[in-house]
């Protein structure tokens, strides 16, 4: 599929589906007429982006939520404790936290904690078509920024995920949350 296509063409040094783009968006700005230019992410950039955001909810917000609350018939309140946690061991930007926060809450919505708790982040990549899967996480990539923001991002949570987003810590993960249900 895509995710193995990009993570092979990186592995073998490949340009085609490079995450680094030399094309710019000039747009004027509209509070000082000047115009703003920003690298526009490439398509391997978001797959990366998006694949790095659903390991995090699956790893580090699935099983977490604390308290779920029905307010006037129409209004569900659901509070996670680890959110903010999460939103700063994964340096994720300031202007990107209400729509992790948002983005976070429609895949738990959507595709059911208990899948994302047991199968990780394969309940989405394996149960969820592109079309759904670029839904549920395209405002979270519009307000991450340019592609500069993107790949400083990926960047700087590459050693941190590959410790804690590895499929070893997550069946690790997956047996104890498993175990403490079976205790309560």
């Amino acid at each position: 599929d895509v995710l193995r296509t990009v993570h092979k063409n990186r592995e073998n040094g490949g340009n085609f589906l490079s995450i680094h783009n030399t094309t710019t968006n000039s747009s004027p700005s509209l509070l000082s007429g000047s115009r703003n230019n920003k690298k526009k992410p490439t398509f391997a950039l978001h797959v990366l982006v998006q694949e790095r955001f659903a390991k995090i909810i699956s790893a580090d917000i699935a099983g977490f939520q604390s308290h779920i609350e029905i307010k006037n018939n129409n209004t569900l309140s659901v509070t996670v404790n680890t959110m903010k946690e999460t939103t700063d061991k994964w340096s994720i930007p300031k202007r990107a936290r209400k729509a992790f926060r948002a983005g976070a809450f429609e895949v738990l919505f959507f595709v059911g904690e208990h899948g994302l708790v047991t199968h990780g982040a394969n309940a989405l990549f394996n149960d969820l078509s592109p079309f759904e899967f670029h839904g549920l996480f395209a405002p979270l990539l519009a307000a991450m920024g340019d592609a500069d923001v993107m790949e400083q991002w990926l960047e700087t949570t590459d050693v941190l995920a590959g410790v804690d987003l590895s499929n070893e810590h997550q069946q690790q993960r997956t047996k104890v949350l498993a175990l403490t249900k079976t205790i309560t």
